[in-house]
């Protein structure tokens, strides 16, 4: 699938572009890496899709130049996160038991993420957000952790989780929170995924054949 503006986690926000809608890969071939699977491949795929603001990625670029080996660090530990999670919540769309590695892993995240969770002044009061030390290279993931976590512990959303329905066939492995009224969708992005599903059932009738 490729919509990135489909619902796919509801309330769960910024985990949604890492995670929920990973990089377009094979879906069983988990940890193989594409084009995109470098800090400034991430880092443009992140801006695109609204994750991060321009301004704070050139920042984070120049900062990670100043410091390689740290951005390499940091950027592994999130290409971890990001698998991690993906595969809790793939484990969930198909009823299965999460495994007790990737919780570690979004426990591990989540841990340094609210060391950092601060109340902080908003429209009404307060609000909650996100204390940013200069420079501090893994500052984008602390949102991501805690978001997948607010998701996995959210009942109604968490029990929307979907997988596309072309996942079977080896062809999207993007997974999606059902926010239909009948709660019966199968496709990631209707335009995409289901559009090529309509088409294959559309062949295979003209043929006789079956799909």
């Amino acid at each position: 699938g490729s919509d990135a503006t489909s619902a796919a986690v509801g309330r769960g926000g910024p985990a949604r572009q890492l995670v929920v809608e990973p990089a377009e890969r094979p879906p069983h071939a988990q940890g193989e890496e594409g084009p995109e699977a470098r800090p400034d491949g991430e880092q443009h795929r992140a801006v695109e899709e609204g994750a991060l603001e321009e301004a704070r990625a050139r920042r984070l670029a120049t900062e990670g130049r100043r410091r390689p080996a740290e951005a390499a660090r940091v950027f592994a530990g999130a290409i971890r996160l990001r698998e991690a999670i993906y595969e809790i919540f793939l484990a969930f769309a198909h009823e299965k038991e999460t495994r007790a590695e990737e919780l570690a892993v979004l426990n591990e995240a989540l841990g340094r993420a609210l060391a950092h969770r601060r109340v902080v002044r908003g429209r009404s009061c307060c609000t909650l957000g996100w204390e940013e030390p200069p420079g501090a290279l893994d500052a984008v993931l602390w949102p991501v952790a805690a978001s997948a976590a607010e998701l996995l512990v959210s009942g109604d959303d968490l029990a929307r989780v979907r997988v596309c329905g072309l996942y079977e066939d080896g062809e999207c492995g993007w997974l999606f929170v059902d926010q239909t009224r009948s709660h019966t969708r199968r496709w990631c992005s209707m335009k995409d995924c289901g559009n090529r599903a309509k088409a294959r059932r559309h062949y295979h009738r003209v043929r006789g054949e079956a799909p």
